[in-house]
């Protein structure tokens, strides 16, 4: 008998009471004076609530207090919670970019990226959010005939940092453990981003 290939977890969304994979998801937690905390990293202590990584979801549960039903007791949540969970995936993503970085998993600059997508394999390709049109159309000719995921929700600002640099508009992860972590990220944070993955 062929065993069951084993599930992922799935939590219960708040906002639509859909069973989902927790990868897609956020987790809330309570800290010890009350306060409703975003757990992005999954890392904090306590019962935990669960809500899709979407813009809209989180909305409604701020809208309709959902967060006290859920907790079974009396919680505050304002419109602010929307950005503030926005900024920890954010963080979140740009953490593992700089462990991409430090593990030797990362290449940044448009010549790198272009002799990377030209001769080896590659998981992810960021483009920054703010690239230009010319920017734009060169990486994505290159990444348009291979099964490459490309991504453009970090600035130049932003993509830049975890290596060093005021600036990057053009960053490639190889593929590992790191990237497919990566690659959870993103789908979270595009959730509540405008543009998302491209």
């Amino acid at each position: 008998m062929v065993a069951n290939p084993k599930q992922a977890p799935e939590r219960t969304c708040l906002a639509t009471g859909e069973v989902k994979d927790k990868e897609h998801m956020v987790r809330f937690v309570l800290a010890p004076d009350g306060a409703l905390t975003p757990d992005v990293a999954c890392t904090l202590p306590g019962r935990g609530v669960w809500v899709t990584a979407t813009r809209e979801a989180l909305e409604t549960v701020v809208k309709k207090q959902a967060f006290s039903r859920g907790f079974k007791q009396p919680v505050k949540a304002t419109p602010e919670l929307v950005p503030q969970v926005e900024n920890l995936l954010r963080a979140l993503l740009l953490h593992w970019l700089a462990l991409a970085n430090k593990s030797g998993e990362a290449v940044m600059g448009f010549a790198k990226v272009e002799a990377a997508l030209k001769g080896e394999a590659l998981a992810i390709v960021f483009l920054a959010a703010d690239a230009g049109p010319a920017d734009a159309d060169k990486i994505q000719s290159l990444t348009g005939w291979k099964q490459v995921e490309l991504c453009s929700l970090l600035n130049r600002t932003e993509l830049g940092r975890p290596f060093g640099r005021e600036e990057a508009v053009h960053v490639a992860i190889k593929p590992g453990g790191i990237a497919a972590q990566m690659q959870k990220e993103i789908r979270r944070l595009a959730g509540f981003c405008a543009t998302g993955a491209l």
